[in-house]
């Protein structure tokens, strides 16, 4: 039997990327044209906002989980705080 991928597929084969449940319809308001970013509110340099990251065990939706979460808050384009943990996906361990 030749190599296979996790997914069952052989290197180089083509992928079907048929969606396998359906995606839900949405309309979106029309737009005659892209709004410029400093024309949507304030600079981002004078805000303070967080950036959050995700890591997961990277497995099938509905079957993966997550094992790390991180974040990080930026003012003046500068990190200032930082925050970062990590998550057992399987439930078990100590205590």
């Amino acid at each position: 039997m030749g190599m296979r991928h996790r997914n069952g597929q052989r290197p180089g084969a083509r992928l079907d990327l048929t969606p396998s449940r359906p995606h839900r319809e949405g309309t979106a308001a029309p737009q005659e044209e892209q709004l410029a970013l400093d024309s949507l509110g304030p600079n981002l340099f004078d805000v303070t906002f967080l950036v959050l990251d995700l890591e997961t065990t990277g497995g099938p939706p509905g079957l993966n989980a997550i094992t790390e979460f991180g974040a990080v808050k930026v003012r003046g384009g500068e990190v200032f705080d930082e925050f970062t943990t990590l998550v057992n996906p399987g439930g078990g361990g100590g205590g």
